[in-house]
């Protein structure tokens, strides 16, 4: 019987774009972690990793666009209240 490559010879999903930017490429990766994680076929022993990879690429999506922001907290200071007084310390 023959032995299962490592690696198909096609790749799984959409191939990879020339340029493609770290913010899509991270979300295409936290949907290949969604789906083996949610799959029933999963392994025991390997949810434990594949939740926490995928966790950590979302927390790293939102760190991504929270610096996208126009707002937020600038040199310390927050713009969550416009309308307070800033005062020394």
């Amino acid at each position: 019987m023959p032995r299962k490559k490592a690696v198909p010879d096609e790749p799984v999903g959409a191939p990879m774009v020339t340029g493609e930017s770290y913010e899509s490429l991270l979300n295409r990766t936290l949907e290949r972690l969604k789906v083996a994680v949610f799959d029933p076929g999963t392994s025991p022993k390997d949810l434990a990793a594949l939740t926490k990879r995928m966790l950590d690429v979302k927390k790293e999506l939102e760190g991504l666009e929270g610096s996208d922001d126009a707002g937020g907290d600038v040199g310390g200071v927050s713009d969550s209240n416009p309308d307070s007084e800033w005062e020394p310390v």
